[in-house]
């Protein structure tokens, strides 16, 4: 009887073990999945909010395309006499103020418009200059209507190698084209990326450029392509400016006709249409040019 009380005796110990085996088995795998819990919603909680593809996107293309100018980086001195700096003093907070004048059958508008040098990038390689613009409203040019948001105004990007200057109307397709230009890609043509450029460097009388893609330069015909005429002296609220280049644009129904001063930009356009009556005048009213540091 003795020997059978301590083989059950045994046999409880045995039980008793085996059971706080089990629990602590229980306790310990609840508190490891506790703990996983705990650490999962730690990385869900620290886990910035994702991007969208579109966004991945742009930013994807503009840190490559600013690559590939910073692989192409040339003297400071090639970027502060850039072809284009020239004409535009396209300097951070550079700015130009117009007054604008657009009559229709029916309609006489009046207004003041700013544009205004938002950013240069600093890391754009010397063969390339790129500069955004904002606009107080509608570019005096019509640039980028696209872009127009009521009571907020307008941008643009204006993109240039040693001979052209591209208008450019997102920041995506800027560094795009800047990329492109940064290569030499389309050298010795005028169209790059399927845009045609707003002018062409050095300006000089004569000179000639397409308004249109597809349609070749003619010597013969003037007409559909812009055309540099020789310097002059032009008179507007902001001054008197001298050795200004007036660039001609003539099609069948309207002419377009620019200002440009070096040193200052653009300081008057006039445009009118040879049917309906249309037409309108911007002429400078005053202008900042910004720091070139």
């Amino acid at each position: 009887m003795v020997r059978f009380q301590r083989v059950g005796g045994v046999e409880r110990l045995r039980e008793f073990i085996q059971n706080r085996r089990t629990s602590i088995i229980v306790v310990g795998g609840l508190v490891f999945v506790g703990l996983l819990g705990c650490c999962l919603i730690g990385v869900y909680l620290v886990t910035p909010e994702q991007p969208s593809q579109e966004k991945r996107d742009t930013a994807a293309v503009i840190t490559e395309a600013t690559a590939t100018l910073l692989a192409t980086q040339d003297s400071r001195w090639a970027a502060l006499n850039h072809a284009i700096l020239t004409y535009f003093p396209l300097y951070e907070g550079t700015s130009w103020t117009y007054s604008y004048v657009s009559q229709t059958a029916s309609e006489l508008e009046t207004r003041l418009v700013t544009e205004t040098v938002t950013a240069v990038p600093t890391s754009i390689s010397g063969r390339v200059h790129l500069a955004e613009i904002a606009v107080s409203g509608r570019s005096v040019l019509d640039y980028c209507g696209e872009n127009y948001v009521e009571d907020v105004g307008s941008s643009y990007w204006m993109v240039s190698d040693q001979s052209r200057a591209f208008v450019v109307c997102s920041r995506r397709d800027a560094y795009f084209l800047a990329s492109d230009l940064a290569r030499g890609r389309n050298r010795g043509t005028a169209e790059v990326r399927g845009d045609l450029p707003e002018y062409v460097f050095p300006l000089q009388e004569g000179e000639i450029w397409q308004e249109f893609t597809g349609d070749p330069v003619s010597l013969d015909d003037p007409s559909y392509q812009w055309h540099v005429g020789a310097k002059l002296g032009v008179r507007v609220p902001a001054g008197t400016f001298t050795d200004c280049y007036r660039i001609e644009l003539f099609t069948l129904p309207d002419e377009t006709m620019k200002w440009v001063c070096p040193g200052v930009g653009l300081v008057a356009v006039e445009y009118s249409h040879h049917g309906a009556l249309w037409e309108y005048r911007a002429e400078l009213v005053s202008y900042t040019v910004g720091s070139e540091d």
